[in-house]
């Protein structure tokens, strides 16, 4: 019991000085300084952000990507090595121009090139007021084969497919 009444003591006397200890080291109202308001201009949205395609390749061959997106920006080319990350960016777009060119080339068995071009409205993935400060893209390509299609290359853009193309068939 008296072991139980010291704990309780401690306890009280631990709280009393840390009470003690915040009162003193908080400032008192003449002390601070008010931070000003912020003016018009700080809180104004910017009209362009950044954006950054992640490129995931599943695939068992290496996948070149090459991203457009406007004027300002040059086109940026990746080459997406076998079961690997890579990262296109971060590349500045403006409210304006919200559309951008993805094209991937893919090597086939025989060694010929097949290019593929898809189309990217970031209107459709990204609503109006999230598009500020940097986003991302990521995007996923899945070499796979079946018996009716053969060896393909399915492209996905944040979890869904946007495009599949034959890179041999029987």
């Amino acid at each position: 019991m008296t072991k139980l009444v010291l704990f309780v003591t401690l306890l009280l006397f631990c709280a009393a000085l840390g009470n003690a200890h915040a009162a003193a080291s908080a400032p008192t109202q003449s002390a601070t300084k008010s931070a000003p308001a912020p003016s018009p201009a700080s809180t104004k949205k910017s009209s362009s952000f950044t954006l950054k395609y992640v490129v995931h390749n599943l695939a068992l061959r290496s996948i070149i990507f090459k991203v457009e997106a406007n004027a300002q920006n040059p086109a940026h080319m990746v080459v997406a090595q076998k079961t690997s990350w890579t990262a296109i960016g971060p590349l500045t777009m403006t409210h304006k121009n919200l559309v951008s060119k993805l094209t991937v080339i893919v090597k086939n068995y025989k060694g010929k090139d097949i290019v593929k071009t898809l189309i990217i409205n970031l209107r459709q993935r990204f609503r109006y007021s999230e598009m500020v400060g940097q986003k991302l893209l990521v995007i996923e390509a899945v070499e796979s084969w079946s018996w009716l299609k053969g060896n393909y290359i399915l492209i996905k853009i944040n979890h869904k497919p946007e495009l599949e193309f034959k890179i041999y068939s029987r």
